[in-house]
C-alpha cells in the first residue's frame, strides 16, 4: 500500500473526526474511545492475522465519509472498534 494512500485516509478520519463527530456528544465519545484505546488494540489486528480486514473495514468507513453518509460512517467505525475489542477479550 503506497505512502500516500495511507496517509491520505488517515487525513480523511482527522477531518471527519474534527468536523463530524466532536459536534456531539456521542461523536466525542467515540474520539475518546479511540484515544484511549487503539494504542492497544490495534496492534491486535495483526497478532490475529485481522490487518486486511481490518484495512477494508477502515477503506468502508472512508467511502461512507467520502459519500457523506455519516451515520454509515459511524455504524462501520463503531464495527471496526468493536471488532478489534473481541480481539482483546
Amino acid at each position: 500500500m503506497a505512502f500516500q494512500t495511507i496517509a491520505t485516509n488517515f487525513e480523511c478520519f482527522a477531518v471527519f473526526r474534527d468536523d463530524v463527530l466532536v459536534r456531539s456528544g456521542e461523536g466525542r465519545a467515540l474520539v475518546k474511545e479511540y484515544y484511549r484505546d487503539a494504542p492497544r488494540r490495534v496492534p491486535l489486528a495483526k497478532l490475529n492475522g485481522e490487518q486486511d480486514n481490518v484495512w477494508r473495514e477502515i477503506q468502508s468507513t472512508i467511502d461512507h465519509i467520502e459519500q457523506g453518509d455519516y451515520l454509515a460512517a459511524i455504524a462501520a467505525y463503531r464495527f471496526i472498534f468493536e471488532r478489534l475489542r473481541g480481539m482483546a477479550d
